[in-house]
């Protein structure tokens, strides 16, 4: 019997990779940093008149923005790449989690597409099947061999062994279906494991940060609060990056999850009333 090979983890985390890579630099690159956004009103030749040269050389400390104010904002994140550099070492695993999710979720995806689970031009030969009742379970195999799926696989072992007795029928098609089902949930636990460490690796680069910060302060002293503050901020990326890995990989195991349940429910039915329809009553009686 032919089966469809699941698409290689390996290959869909390095595709992951490249993907957000060149997607990070063209975001990067898109993104205008500070001085793009507010030009100086010096920038464009001819912007000051000639006479006033000396009027804008003695309001240089009220007008004009100084160059120690130019060092400290460029020393502040202003793009989101900046944002996440300014988190610390704690953005590469987090970095890491949000493409191991992006990885999985696209693995999960293609191999929970309903073409591989429950075709429905499958499903609607097994019901015809059905409601043609007994002597259906001898054309069931070729019906299995033209959809290939998680559902064929069922039903094939449903019908090659429906005239065992019912309790030898009913082990061989809840071992095929726990198979099954443990392929379609395979790798959804990873989602749960993304959704708790992502906040926790944020949290904690957002303690490290402050306590750096409170450092500074300890040595340099309060002041107007301008040593703190900075750190605080940049300390709490790491927090904003946690969860935004980790709200996504709630969504997605809940989701991935439900789909499953769903195909299982509908699986199961479509076996329960085939068999019903297709077993000899002499054996179905026993």
């Amino acid at each position: 019997m032919r089966t469809l090979d699941p698409p290689k983890p390996a290959r869909i985390v390095a595709t992951a990779i490249v993907v957000m890579t060149l997607a990070g630099i063209t975001f990067a690159q898109a993104v205008p940093t500070g001085d793009e956004r507010s030009p100086s009103p010096t920038a464009k030749s001819g912007s000051i008149p000639p006479g006033a040269a000396g009027e804008a050389s003695t309001a240089d400390g009220a007008g004009a923005p100084s160059a120690g104010d130019d060092t400290v904002r460029g020393e502040h994140p202003e793009t989101y790449l900046d944002f996440a550099i300014a988190g610390g070492y704690l953005m590469i695993p987090i970095g890491l989690c949000s493409i191991l999710l992006v990885a999985f979720l696209i693995e999960r995806l293609i191999s929970t597409r309903r073409s591989r689970v429950l075709p429905s031009p499958f499903v609607t030969a097994v019901q015809e099947l059905t409601r043609n009742g007994a002597g259906g379970a001898g054309r069931a195999g070729a019906i299995c061999d033209a959809h290939p799926s998680a559902a064929a696989r069922i039903v094939r072992v449903a019908a090659d062994t429906i005239r065992r007795p019912r309790d030898e029928l009913e082990d061989a098609v809840n071992v095929a279906a726990r198979r099954e089902v443990f392929f379609l949930r395979r790798y959804t636990r990873l989602f749960v494991v993304i959704a708790s460490v992502a906040p926790l690796l944020g949290l904690l680069g957002t303690v490290t940060g402050m306590i750096q910060a409170f450092r500074e302060v300890a040595i340099q002293g309060l002041g107007s609060g301008q040593a703190l503050a900075p750190g605080i901020y940049q300390a709490l990326i790491t927090t904003a990056a946690g969860l935004l890995v980790a709200i996504p990989a709630m969504i997605a195991y809940h989701w991935i999850m439900s789909r499953v349940d769903n195909y299982t429910h509908a699986i199961d039915n479509l076996v329960v009333d085939f068999v019903d329809a297709n077993r000899p009553e002499s054996e179905a009686a026993s």
